[in-house]
C-alpha cells in the first residue's frame, strides 16, 4: 500500500494519541524564592569584583605611603628619644621603690601625711578641708565647724589591740573643749582581703569612742562592698573616684611653680593611683 494511501489509523478508546512536548506548555514552578536568592548572590558578587577594584587602585596609593613610612621611621624614633630624654615620662618615684602596690608603707602613710594639717606639707588645713568637702557628698558624717576650729591629729597603724591596727585614723577635738569630737577610721585595702570580722570589731571599737560624729571608711581601688560588716555602718570609698578627684583637687589649689616638690609628689602618687 502506498503511503499516501495508508488507511487511518483505528482509534483505541481512552488513547490520546502521542504527547506532543513541542506544544504543550510546560508545568508552572514557583521560582520566586530561588530566584530572590540568586538575585541577592550575583549582587554580592557585584560589589565583591567592585571591591577587588578598588583595592587594586589602592594598592599603589598604600605602597608609596609605607615606603614613605618607612623613609621618616628613623626619623619618628629618633624625636620620640629625644621627648623622652627631656621629659622622662615613665619614670616613677614609688614604681622605682616598688611600692606602688603597698597599703601602709605607702598608701596609708602617704594619704595620712596629706589629711594631717601639721605635715610636712605646709598647707595647714588645705588638704583636709578637701577630703571632707569631699566625702561629705558621700555620706560622711562631719561637724559643722569648719576644720580650722578644732584641733586635729592624724595616725597610721593604730593598735587597739593585741590584734588588729587601724590603717588611719582621724580625730578632731574642738578648740577649747575636752574631748574627741570627730572620729574616722579609714581601713585601706589595695590587694589583700579583710580578716575574719575585721571591720565589724573595727565599727565595735569605734563605737565605743565617746565622739559626736563617728565614721568607719573602707577604702579600695574600686569601692568594692565589705565583706565583714553590712553597708550601713561604714562608708565605701575608691581609690579611682574619691582619691583621684581629692589629689586633683590639691594640685589646682596649689598654684603653678608654688611647692615644687610637694606637686610633684602629688602628681607622681596620682599615677600610681590611677594604675591601681
Amino acid at each position: 500500500m502506498s503511503p499516501l494511501t495508508q488507511a487511518p489509523r483505528r482509534k483505541i478508546p481512552g488513547h490520546r494519541g502521542p504527547h506532543n512536548y513541542l506544544r504543550d506548555p510546560m508545568p508552572r514552578v514557583q521560582t520566586d524564592d530561588a530566584a530572590q536568592k540568586i538575585e541577592i548572590v550575583r549582587l554580592f558578587l557585584e560589589r565583591l569584583d567592585g571591591f577587588k577594584r578598588q583595592e587594586e587602585q589602592s594598592l599603589p596609593v598604600l605602597r608609596r605611603f609605607l615606603e614613605g613610612f618607612a623613609v621618616e621611621l628613623p626619623k619618628l624614633k629618633d624625636e620620640e628619644q629625644s621627648w623622652r630624654k627631656a621629659t622622662a615620662p615613665d619614670f616613677n618615684i614609688f614604681r622605682a621603690l616598688h611600692l606602688e602596690r603597698r597599703e601602709t608603707k605607702l598608701h596609708s602613710r602617704f594619704l595620712a601625711e596629706l589629711l594631717d594639717p601639721n605635715g610636712i606639707h605646709d598647707q595647714g588645713d588645705r588638704f583636709l578641708t578637701e577630703f571632707l568637702e569631699l566625702t561629705k557628698q558621700s555620706g560622711l558624717r562631719c561637724p559643722p565647724e569648719s576644720t580650722g576650729g578644732m584641733i586635729w591629729k592624724i595616725t597610721t597603724e593604730e593598735a587597739v589591740n593585741a590584734y588588729d591596727r587601724l590603717d588611719i585614723v582621724l580625730r578632731g577635738t574642738r578648740r577649747g573643749c575636752a574631748g574627741v569630737h570627730f572620729v574616722t577610721v579609714i581601713e585601706n585595702k589595695i590587694d589583700a582581703d579583710e580578716g575574719i570580722e575585721q571591720l565589724s570589731r573595727y565599727d565595735k571599737w569605734l563605737q565605743k569612742q565617746q565622739a559626736n560624729f563617728r565614721n568607719l571608711v573602707f577604702l579600695t581601688p574600686d569601692g568594692r562592698e565589705p565583706e565583714t560588716i553590712s553597708m550601713d555602718k561604714c562608708l565605701c570609698l575608691s581609690y579611682r573616684e574619691h582619691v583621684t578627684a581629692w589629689l586633683r583637687k590639691l594640685l589646682k589649689l596649689l598654684d603653678e611653680g608654688q611647692a615644687a616638690h610637694l606637686r610633684f609628689a602629688i602628681d607622681q602618687y596620682l599615677q600610681v593611683v590611677n594604675a591601681l
